[in-house]
C-alpha cells in the first residue's frame, strides 16, 4: 500500500513504528506525538489552501517540532511527504511517501490515536 504505522504504548523506548514500501523507522513515544501533530498540522494547512490554489500551483508547507519535521510538496492531488527524524543522539532518518498512501497514512494515524487516547 506505500505505507506502514504501529504503535504499541507498552512495548519499551520505541513504541511506534512508521515507514513506507522500502523504509521504516522506530519512534519514541514523544517522536510519535510530534509526528501525529505535524501530520495534523499539514492536513489543516492543506485545507486552508485548498480552495485558493489553482490546479495547477503546488504548494510546500512544514512541520517541525524538536524531533520531527514533516513536509508536503507538490500539487494538491499530487503530493510528496517527508518525513525527517532528528533523534536523540546520534540517532536519525529520513523517508517519504507518495499519492494515496498519503491519505491511507493519516486515516491510520488518526485511528491509532483516537484508539490510544
Amino acid at each position: 500500500p506505500g505505507w506502514r504505522v504501529g504503535l504499541e504504548r507498552g512495548r519499551g523506548r520505541y513504541c511506534a513504528l512508521v515507514g513506507g514500501d522500502r523504509w521504516g523507522i522506530e519512534l519514541t513515544g514523544a517522536e510519535w506525538q510530534e509526528f501525529v501533530a505535524a501530520c495534523q498540522g499539514i492536513q489543516g494547512g492543506l485545507e486552508s489552501v485548498a480552495d485558493v490554489l489553482m490546479p495547477e500551483e503546488s504548494v510546500t508547507l512544514e512541520q517541525s517540532g524538536e524531533r520531527i519535521t514533516v513536509i508536503a510538496m507538490g500539487l494538491l492531488k499530487e503530493l510528496t511527504l517527508y518525513l525527517q527524524v532528528h533523534g536523540e543522539g546520534d540517532r536519525h532518518g529520513e523517508g517519504f511517501w507518495e499519492g494515496e498512501a498519503i491519505g491511507q497514512l493519516w486515516q491510520a494515524v488518526s485511528e491509532l490515536t483516537d484508539l490510544q487516547d
